[in-house]
């Protein structure tokens, strides 16, 4: 529940008091939008942080209400950056969370926000409060990178359309839009893909591209 995700949150601060949790603002149906900021120096004042010359790691969860795998994730995530195996980390990046960027939707188990419109299409208009939210902070800190996290049938339309299952473990896909600097695409290709596949290989995981 809604409930049980910012308890989650709250407990994780409490035993970090250098991780800093912000509310990005609420939703339609009045419910917090939360995020937390991880910085070796624990730092809340986004010029400041700026300031680090660090890259900047945005990761997102659950724009989409009915795909919780991705909000799961980011709990765990966390849990590591704040006091866990991937504190560490923090010496060379800054990463904001936002596990639950549809709250609404999450809590009515739907793919869209509360007025029936999809978050996820919804980063050029800009006429969500929820994808306001984001990237009203976003221009406060400005992402290097982006891991917007989502969940897709192994069955369901699989079935329906081509009679199996979806076999892949994962399905990526880096941005493609044609206004996103090449060197950006080419860093997928040739870094994070590859890390990927690397971290995939040693526990028989397999993963495709992206497609509807």
């Amino acid at each position: 529940t809604h409930e049980e995700m910012l308890a989650h949150l709250d407990r994780v601060t409490a035993r970090a008091p250098w991780v800093v949790r912000a509310t990005l603002g609420r939703s339609q149906q009045d419910r917090e939008i939360p995020s937390l900021v991880f910085t070796r120096e624990g730092l809340a004042d986004p010029a400041a942080i700026r300031a680090l010359d660090r890259p900047i790691v945005w990761l997102i969860g659950q724009q989409h209400g009915n795909e919780p795998a991705g909000g799961e994730a980011m709990l765990p995530l966390a849990a590591a950056l704040a006091d866990g195996e991937l504190k560490p980390l923090l010496d060379r990046v800054t990463v904001v969370i936002v596990p639950r960027a549809n709250p609404d939707g999450a809590e009515a188990f739907t793919r869209t926000t509360a007025n029936g419109l999809d978050a996820n299409r919804d980063h050029l208009l800009l006429t969500l409060p929820e994808v306001r939210a984001i990237h009203a902070k976003m221009a406060e800190l400005p992402p290097d990178i982006v891991v917007d996290a989502h969940e897709y049938q192994v069955a369901g339309t699989w079935l329906a359309k081509f009679g199996g299952l979806q076999k892949a473990d994962a399905m990526l896909l880096y941005a493609t839009h044609p206004a996103v600097p090449k060197e950006v695409a080419g860093l997928a290709e040739t870094a994070y893909i590859p890390a990927i596949e690397a971290a995939f290989r040693p526990h028989g995981l397999t993963w495709f591209w992206y497609h509807t």
